[in-house]
């Protein structure tokens, strides 16, 4: 009976520390944070869009009718170091309206962080991955049209489109001279150069921020190397290589912090 009488008082204190113990149902976790980052597409001051009539910064017609390019291995910078958020992307033109921007988005820790930065077109390994493996809707799948069968690799820019050769030529855009840039190889793997976007920024718990960049195509045109007099000339980078090296020189300082 003495054993009894010690037994009771120890089971009903077991009773009422396991009703004490919170409900793990009952937990609320914090909703994670995010951040958007919407590149802006532009012609000079203009939203560009596929198919639209523009005059370049030399008064020549052009009209964009295919543009896509990769970015790779978003990253966050901290005081601390790098935080990779995005390993690849595929942004393109198509279908998008007048002032609209290019997006992607990402789960990230809450936190303070000091800056961006990010590749243009793809790494050794992603550029030598078969696009078979990938699902449909992946961006290195082969449905996205972006791989050479002919080359192993693929393409990092794509941008085509018609242009007139005389300044201040008015009508229409002429369709039979036409440019074709399409940037691949491991050697014209490039890290963004972002003008003045290198800016701290805070991401509370359960908070999204929203990161804008301008990508202007004069500037890619009409850069550090000027290849707008060659625009009737193609390259698929192993064919005219110092034209694909010098707009993928031009590109990769076509952005800009953006206040849209």
């Amino acid at each position: 009976m003495r054993y009894l009488r010690l037994l009771v008082p120890m089971l009903v204190w077991v009773i009422m520390a396991s009703s004490c113990e919170k409900d793990p149902e009952l937990i609320i976790e914090p909703d994670p944070s995010s951040i958007t980052f919407n590149i802006y597409p532009k012609v000079g001051n203009q939203p560009m869009v596929l198919n639209q009539e523009y005059l370049d910064e030399d008064s020549y017609r052009i009209m964009p009718t295919l543009f896509r390019f990769y970015v790779s291995h978003l990253t966050l910078l901290t005081d601390s170091g790098e935080l990779e958020i995005k390993d690849v992307a595929l942004l393109s033109l198509e279908g998008l309206a007048s002032g609209e921007p290019l997006t992607i988005e990402a789960a990230i820790p809450a936190g303070n962080y000091t800056g961006v930065r990010f590749w243009i077109g793809l790494d050794s390994a992603q550029n030598a991955s078969d696009p078979a493996t990938y699902a449909q809707d992946h961006p290195l799948s082969a449905f996205q049209g972006t791989f050479w069968t002919w080359n192993s690799g693929y393409r990092f820019v794509m941008l085509e489109g018609y242009y007139d050769t005389l300044a201040n030529t008015p009508g229409p855009v002429a369709t039979t001279s036409f440019f074709n840039y399409h940037t691949g190889l491991n050697t014209l793997y490039r890290e963004a150069v972002l003008g003045a976007a290198s800016v701290p920024f805070s991401v509370g718990e359960g908070d999204s921020y929203t990161y804008n960049l301008d990508l202007d195509l004069n500037r890619a045109l009409y850069g550090s190397r000027d290849i707008s007099r060659n625009m009737g000339a193609i390259t698929h980078s192993t064919s005219n290589y110092q034209l694909a090296e010098d707009f993928t020189e031009n590109f990769i300082r076509a952005f800009s912090l953006s206040n849209p």
